[in-house]
């Protein structure tokens, strides 16, 4: 199969699924718009990002027409990307596809442009629901992550981008310490606030998912809070089960899924947030293979791409 992916990948995860669908035998063009053009320090400010523009669509351009007719086009999070990137795509798929993993409130699609897909997923019910869309979930984007054979060095470890949940991440970490889990690791890219008690690092280069696994191998619970108005889960959730890590989240929604164990994952309001002690020092319950596999890159690509393309080839 062919396939076309185009997304502005700022977290890497569909670097990840470009990877598998490769070695699943595909030939596969994976479009990534957060790093189509080479940076051209040489170049001052206003300058330099006007000609890696240009330079960032004829090389687009050019990379499309070299590869071809494609059986299947996927764009992810289609509000992210310049719609002429997703004209020359559309022009060479025969299926187009999209997949929203963040909401049309914040990454607006208009209904023009959703209708002109094949098919259109979303991690978010209530837009799947407004829009006729299909609901779909992220995916463990590791085929099978190690497992460590030592204790954790941390009780919990976040990363996140943003202020706006700094409140909310300051009070658990202000619980933690009072239950006598002082070793946590919780990272935050941005510029330090005066606001912060707890001991919060505050970073500015954005980090790989290869510089965040080992925080996550090393850590027994991964907190993950999301943004008000979502619903969809995000990649943690699925880090968790796929390291086999405790999650303590503020997303509601993780109840309606198949694999959520109130061993395995709790989740807190955003005021006055309770962690007892006895889901702290709990163990981790492994989620049956018959449902953990439904969210895997083999059950994620059989939903979106047919059964073939999750066998080799």
């Amino acid at each position: 199969m062919r396939i076309l992916l185009i997304c502005k990948d700022m977290g890497g995860y569909i670097r990840k699924l470009s990877d598998y669908l490769a070695r699943q035998g595909h030939e596969v063009l994976f479009i990534d718009t957060s790093r189509s053009s080479p940076p051209l320090k040489f170049l001052s400010g206003k300058l330099r990002s006007i000609v890696r523009h240009r330079l960032g669509l004829w090389l687009v351009a050019r990379n499309v027409a070299r590869f071809g007719a494609a059986d299947v086009m996927l764009v992810v999070n289609p509000g992210q990307v310049e719609p002429s990137v997703i004209e020359r795509g559309m022009a060479i798929s025969r299926l187009k596809k999209a997949y929203l993993y963040d909401s049309l409130a914040r990454s607006p699609v208009s209904e023009a442009w959703l209708r002109r897909y094949d098919e259109v997923f979303s991690f978010e019910k209530e837009d799947a629901e407004r829009h006729g869309l299909r609901k779909l979930h992220n995916f463990m984007y590791e085929e099978g992550a190690p497992q460590s054979d030592t204790a954790p060095r941390y009780k919990a470890f976040l990363v996140m981008a943003g202020l706006d949940r700094l409140p909310l991440l300051d009070t658990i970490a202000s619980r933690l310490e009072h239950a006598g889990y002082p070793a946590y690791k919780f990272m935050v890219q941005y510029k330090k606030p005066g606001t912060v008690s707890s001991q919060i690092t505050f970073f500015r280069e954005r980090l790989s998912l290869d510089d965040v696994a080992p925080y996550i191998r090393d850590s027994d619970i991964l907190i993950d809070l999301v943004r008000p108005r979502q619903s969809g889960l995000s990649f943690r959730v699925f880090e968790g089960m796929m390291y086999g890590k405790k999650v303590i989240t503020n997303n509601a929604s993780v109840r309606e899924y198949d694999f959520f164990d109130p061993a395995n994952i709790l989740v807190i309001g955003d005021e006055s947030p309770d962690i007892p002690t006895a889901f702290l020092e709990g163990k981790y319950r492994p989620v049956p293979d018959h449902i953990r596999r439904r969210y895997t890159l083999q059950g994620w690509c059989e939903t979106v791409f047919g059964t073939e393309a999750a066998a080799t080839r």
